[in-house]
């Protein structure tokens, strides 16, 4: 199914901008998981639905549905860090790999 990439791109933006971006509750659904939270968006035809789970540190996937099916999809996974803290091993990649030949993890 083809989308209109302007309107796609605009309501992703809009979708952000009305979902977690805003700080607020109005866009929190009982969510489809145990232990998660889940935002939803919808405009028209455009329907947003990003579930997460964690705090400091998170995992999630976002969707967006065009007419009832889905057209993108982001999975994501971060940690919040304040200065005083240094990244762990935790956080390496998993797949030797990904080392460079100097022993640095990759990008």
């Amino acid at each position: 199914m083809w989308v209109d990439s302007r309107s796609f791109v605009q309501f992703l933006v809009d979708a952000k901008r009305n979902t977690y971006a805003a700080e607020g509750d109005e866009a929190s659904v009982t969510p489809a998981l145990n232990g998660a939270k889940q935002l939803e968006y919808r405009d028209g035809d455009y329907f947003c639905r990003d579930l997460s789970f964690g705090f400091a540190r998170f995992t999630g996937q976002e969707i967006v549905e065009f007419r009832g099916r889905p057209v993108w999809s982001m999975a994501y996974s971060s940690a919040a860090v304040t200065s005083g803290d240094v990244p762990s091993r935790d956080f390496a990649p998993a797949n030797p790999a990904r080392r460079s030949r100097t022993g640095r993890w990759g990008v």
